[in-house]
């Protein structure tokens, strides 16, 4: 069975890498083809010869002079659109999105899961549901301290990109980081023990040694931690690699890994895993 997974895990890959370097006329590409787009068209003519290039129908240079206004002056940059907070059930949405992607990991990565996904359903899943009586739920420190806090901040920057404007004041952004501490909360209940949780996929709690409060409230707590360390990361050392550093993979492997929470909640919202709202990454590969 693993070497089936592998397989078609490999095969997908090589398809879809296929899929981005066959030649397709513009209008073909599809949005992920057009990601690998060059934003600024290239051309071998030195600017001294004098020659007028044409642009064809309907297309434009990025880097045209912007418009003037009839008194001479450039045109102003239009004006930023106001923020508005994504609906409650887009949120749930992204939520969900992020909750079937870690599952999809769990069963792909653990024997143990697997083993437990036959049998009654509703069944094993209550009898997986236990008040803890004690708080390590014997995971290694590194799964229930850094794993949980990162898939907690996940969620909080889920939150924080769909329903908090950018704030302008540390007041303003620790209220804002307090209302995506209850999201977490909420987030964290339903991936231990509802629905579509541990304990309903993977009997996670069927045998009470495998529970304890660490889960419960650790994950909350670390995650609105570990988002605001990804905050100041992104800031301070993240924005200088941007800057300073040439290559590009390297500036997208710096915002992955130093910033994980926010890889894992870009590409539950269906952004590129480096994604940032206020900077471009560089080399047509959007933000």
């Amino acid at each position: 069975m693993r070497r089936v997974f592998v397989r078609s895990l490999l095969g997908a890959v090589c398809v879809s890498a296929l899929g981005l370097a066959r030649p397709v006329f513009a209008q073909d590409l599809t949005p992920v083809q057009e990601a690998f787009v060059h934003p600024r068209p290239l051309t071998m003519v030195p600017a001294s010869f004098g020659l007028q290039l044409e642009p064809a129908e309907g297309f434009q240079f990025d880097f045209q002079q912007p418009a003037s206004t009839p008194d001479g002056s450039a045109a102003a940059a239009a004006p930023a659109t106001a923020f508005k907070p994504a609906k409650i059930s887009k949120v749930l949405l992204y939520g969900l999105e992020l909750t079937f992607y870690e599952h999809v990991m769990r069963v792909a990565a653990q024997n143990f899961t697997r083993s437990e996904l036959k049998g009654p359903f509703f069944e094993d899943w209550f009898d997986s549901v236990h008040v803890p009586h004690k708080w390590n739920d014997g995971d290694s420190w590194q799964v229930n301290y850094l794993g949980h806090a990162i898939h907690g901040a996940a969620a909080v920057r889920i939150w924080m990109d769909q329903r908090e404007p950018k704030a302008t004041s540390k007041g303003q952004y620790l209220k804002s980081m307090s209302h995506a501490f209850l999201f977490s909360v909420l987030f964290s209940v339903q991936y231990e023990i509802g629905p579509l949780s541990e304990a309903s996929i993977g009997n996670v709690g069927i045998h009470t040694a495998d529970t304890g409060w660490v889960d419960h409230i650790w994950t909350p707590c670390g995650a609105v931690l570990w988002a605001m360390a990804e905050d100041g990361i992104d800031k301070y050392a993240l924005t200088w690699v941007d800057k300073h550093v040439p290559f590009l993979m390297a500036r997208a492997a710096a915002r992955m890994i130093l910033n994980p929470g926010r890889m894992l909640a870009n590409v539950s919202m269906n952004r590129t895993p480096w994604y940032r709202a206020d900077r471009n990454i560089g080399a047509g590969l959007g933000r």
